[in-house]
């Protein structure tokens, strides 16, 4: 069961790379068209792009933000009694290794 979950885990990760290359490709190549500046259809395609672009890089900020907040907790409850009177801060922790 573990195998399966890693498999579709980095099948979903290549899939979402390789969408964001061709994302990238496609603003790259589509940087130097000749545009009318009205309703230019492959102007509003790269708009769309960058703002995919964007969203992936804000989610990816989000859920590392969650993992380093969840990891913290993690590691300031691990049973040390010690350590929670201290408090779970980089005070606590310094004056924690000081005694």
């Amino acid at each position: 069961m573990k195998n399966r979950k890693r498999i579709l885990a980095l099948v979903l990760c290549v899939g979402m790379l390789l969408t964001l290359a061709a994302s990238a490709v496609f603003i790259i190549s589509a940087s130097g068209h000749v545009c009318s500046r009205k309703c230019c259809r492959t102007c509003d395609r790269v708009a769309e792009q960058i703002a995919l672009l964007c969203s992936f890089a804000l989610l990816g900020i989000a859920v590392r933000a969650v993992l380093t907040k969840v990891a913290a907790l993690r590691a300031c409850s691990a049973g040390n009694a010690d350590v929670l009177k201290a408090g779970c801060t980089l005070v606590g922790w310094k004056v924690r290794l000081n005694n």
